[in-house]
């Protein structure tokens, strides 16, 4: 009995050390493939240490079994039905511009600082997470996990991202390109493959802007700004549609 007593006093201490420190992982700005296995390592560890220190307490023991149970069953459901992915478009539009004035950092993907991959694919990430869990979509979560896992530069994103984007079209200058063309959510990519922006409607484009050093909203016709004059090829996330 002071055995188990001792285990379950270790557990919970483990784990009120070890939240603070996922919730540093998850702020930290610049992703890597060693921060992403970390997270899911202090993250399966609160799970099992939160179950080690309700063991024996049913009322706490018992929810929380329920809870990951549910979660990790709701992930493994088949997708639901095709719905109108077009409807994603201004969800993602909305995401991104609450990232206006943001710090550019590079390899960033946080509130504390992004780039400009990190942008466009954090954005695209919270839309189908927010939508994928009111909908009951597990595909679209599985999405939303499988962008935060592959991590990418601007550069693969024009080439098609492994399947997950498409070419629309591309246009010498964003300046002159006939918007009618455009989707909310349409990423324009330098044909150099060094940035990437994205159309937010309006005529407004978004982006992790270097020379800025933030996130900055333009309206075209932008003349300031060297990248509205830069030839670029117009992309499309495959979750958006056709």
């Amino acid at each position: 009995m002071a055995h188990a007593l001792s285990l379950r006093r270790i557990a919970l201490g483990l784990w009120i050390a070890l939240l603070p420190l996922l919730i540093v992982m998850l702020l930290w700005p610049v992703n890597s493939r060693s921060l992403r296995i970390g997270i899911l390592i202090v993250a399966s560890s609160l799970v099992l240490g939160s179950l080690v220190a309700a063991w024996r307490r049913r009322v706490l023991f018992h929810p929380l079994v329920a809870v990951y149970l549910a979660t990790g069953i709701f992930l493994l459901m088949p997708a639901n039905p095709p719905e109108n992915l077009s409807d994603l478009q201004m969800p993602y539009a909305e995401n991104m511009a609450a990232y206006e004035g943001v710090p550019y950092v590079w390899g960033g993907e946080t509130r504390l600082g992004m780039d400009c991959s990190g942008l466009v694919r954090k954005g695209f990430q919270n839309t189908l997470l927010k939508r994928g869990i009111l909908t009951l979509n597990p595909s679209l979560v599985r999405s939303a996990l499988d962008l935060w896992w592959n991590d990418t530069t601007a550069e693969e994103i024009g080439r098609g991202y492994d399947g997950r984007t498409f070419q629309v079209t591309s246009c010498s200058s964003l300046n002159d390109i006939d918007p009618s063309l455009l989707l909310p959510g349409d990423m324009a990519v330098t044909t150099s493959g060094i940035h990437v922006m994205a159309y937010l409607g309006s005529n407004k484009w978004i982006g992790a802007d270097p020379g800025e050093m933030k996130v900055t909203i333009f309206t075209t016709p932008e003349t300031k700004n060297g990248w509205f004059t830069s030839p670029m090829n117009i992309m499309r996330w495959n979750k958006m549609g056709d």
